[in-house]
């Protein structure tokens, strides 16, 4: 049986995971291993060529430590939370059955612009990434398209119809 190993960076800047599977759970922990060490370089560098000085966060995969921010262990519960997706439901006594199941997560929103948004969403290995655009303050959302190709989708706010009000 295949192993499958997930790994949560959670800190000040955005949630960074990488996942791997092997038949050797070691080897699975090495893959996850070397997808973070990717993904947090390639964050360092758009950080790097963005400003005049690095800054944040260096990965020294030999050694296995993150120098330059604290790391604390993330509790049971929370990796629980993240390896279920676990969230908490409010549920109704009067709701009516459905064989369909709806999980709702709330997040606060972040303003950011398209191209934080896409990476954002590479960080954390989603095909969509919602958020506030800083250039329209509309909610958007940016998705992964086949290929390397990226969409934008965004609200704009208008006032509802006025019998939508009234029922």
């Amino acid at each position: 049986p295949d192993e499958t190993v997930e790994l949560t960076l959670v800190g000040k800047g955005p949630v960074v995971r990488a996942e791997a599977t092997d038949g050797d759970k070691f080897v699975a922990l090495d893959l996850a291993i070397d997808k973070m060490s990717e993904q947090l370089r390639r964050a360092k560098e758009k950080r790097v060529d963005g400003r005049h000085h690095p800054r944040g966060a260096h990965f020294e995969k030999g050694s296995g430590a993150l120098e330059g921010i604290d790391v604390l262990p993330a509790s049971a519960d929370v990796l629980h939370a993240v390896a279920t997706g676990s969230v908490p439901i409010q549920n109704d006594e009067d709701e009516v059955y459905s064989p369909v199941v709806i999980r709702t997560k709330s997040f606060d929103a972040e303003w950011m612009t398209v191209e934080e948004a896409v990476d954002r969403m590479e960080l954390v290995g989603h095909d969509f990434f919602l958020f506030v655009d800083v250039r329209t303050d509309h909610p958007s959302v940016v998705y992964r398209r086949k290929g390397w190709d990226y969409g934008v989708i965004a609200l704009s706010t208008q006032a509802p119809p006025a019998e939508a009000l009234a029922s």
